[in-house]
């Protein structure tokens, strides 16, 4: 692990915690926007928004972009072996944590634990894949592909009964994406492909701003009484 990607690591730690505490002055809310794909970098907490809707998206955004950039750390972890696996798994379950908050602070704290514990699942298949490269086990890898796919339907099944304007299938499919693009990841990371590596990474980060900016806009639509304005940044 070189001190470039541990300096990364420590930035979304730090970058989550802060995105919390805006979250907090956005009248409970998550989300919003931030033009920052750089997949090793978490995007910086709003510079300037107009509205609660945007601040939402920035927030959503935030924490999304700290979880790519977290289980890419977590999985090549896993890959190598490393001994600052358990490090940086723990940082990424704190990034899910702070991301069960901000669905808690919109939708209550029951459904705040059903996403927890739908969404901590999907960690856990991905590290089980990764394992899976450095082993080479191929039976291991299919269970963590299928595990996967039960996991993206119940987090489109979660977010569709959730939010009208969500619907399930659209939100599985996303998160499909978001695996498949990760998984790629972690098999150019155990072949030593290093430009594909970081070019998936990229990938992820920009694919992820997909599934916060339109978790967002659903939000702002559904509850406009909790998020006034438009889910945009005034640069947009």
């Amino acid at each position: 692990m070189n001190l470039e990607t541990t300096k990364g690591k420590v930035a979304a730690v730090v970058v989550t915690g802060a995105a919390v505490l805006l979250l907090a002055g956005c009248t409970k809310n998550e989300e919003s926007g931030s033009t920052d794909t750089s997949s090793n970098a978490s995007p910086a907490v709003a510079a300037s928004t107009d509205t609660k809707a945007a601040d939402l998206r920035n927030v959503l955004n935030t924490l999304e972009h700290d979880h790519v950039a977290l289980a890419f750390n977590a999985t090549t972890d896993a890959v190598d072996g490393a001994p600052s696996g358990p490090a940086s798994l723990a940082a990424l379950q704190a990034n899910s944590g702070e991301i069960t908050k901000a669905v808690a602070s919109v939708y209550g704290d029951p459904a705040g634990q059903e996403f927890k514990q739908i969404f901590d699942s999907h960690l856990g298949f991905f590290a089980n894949f990764a394992t899976a490269q450095r082993t080479n086990d191929a039976a291991a890898e299919a269970k963590a592909r299928a595990d996967m796919d039960g996991y993206e339907q119940a987090i489109g099944n979660f977010f569709g009964k959730a939010n009208p304007n969500l619907k399930a299938e659209t939100v599985t499919q996303l998160f499909n994406e978001h695996a498949d693009i990760i998984f790629q990841g972690i098999q150019a990371h155990d072949a030593k492909d290093f430009k594909k590596e970081y070019v998936q990474e990229d990938l992820a980060a920009k694919q992820i701003t997909k599934i916060a900016d339109a978790t967002a806009a659903a939000i702002v639509k559904q509850k406009p009484e909790m998020f006034t304005g438009s889910a945009q940044t005034s640069a947009q």
